[in-house]
């Protein structure tokens, strides 16, 4: 039963690589971002010392200067590892601590640098569509390429906070840092 779901989990996950870039509709970009960053979350494990954080709830903080209601909404009412989820919006990194997960979207790209010290070496998935070169150091990179949405992993920056990416997430992205390279199907 559990490689079912692990094999539907990963359609889910391969589905949103195939999606096409919303670009032209930023709410429903954001709909397919937060099924990512859900997805994301799946099939990353994180250690012990991170099940005490957030009490009852999985915390996704994002990082923007306006966040589209749709990426809350697309998290919303959701649960992962058996806890609910819960969306935390601030406008400046040192307000991270406590997130499972930091999703930081590009108008705040700026603060990058800085949420990514504030989480260096923590159990924090940090997820990122900034679309430069210093995107590199978040654990997940959102990237369009052509008209679909993928994804690249760091697992340098995965291993520095103790967490653990299921092979079957890392088989869909479409470059791995630290590990072997992937290519775009």
């Amino acid at each position: 039963m559990r490689r079912l779901l692990l094999s539907v989990g990963v359609l889910v996950v391969a589905a949103g690589v195939l999606s096409p870039v919303a670009t032209a509709q930023p709410g429903k970009e954001y709909s397919v971002k937060a099924a990512f960053v859900f997805n994301f979350m799946k099939f990353v494990d994180w250690p012990e010392q991170a099940q005490a954080m957030g009490g009852d709830a999985f915390v996704v903080g994002v990082l923007s200067h306006g966040l589209p209601e749709e990426f809350a909404a697309g998290l919303r009412d959701k649960e992962v590892k058996g806890r609910r989820i819960a969306v935390q919006v601030f406008q400046d990194a040192r307000q991270a601590q406590g997130c499972h997960v930091v999703f930081i979207t590009a108008d705040a790209s700026s603060q990058l640098p800085a949420i990514l010290r504030a989480v260096s070496g923590k159990p924090v998935l940090t997820v990122s569509e900034v679309s430069n070169a210093e995107r590199a150091d978040a654990v997940i990179n959102l990237v369009a390429a052509d008209t679909r949405l993928g994804f690249q992993v760091n697992l340098e920056a995965a291993d520095a906070g103790g967490l653990t990416i299921s092979s079957r997430l890392l088989s869909l992205a479409t470059a791995v840092r630290g590990g072997q390279q992937r290519k775009t199907p």
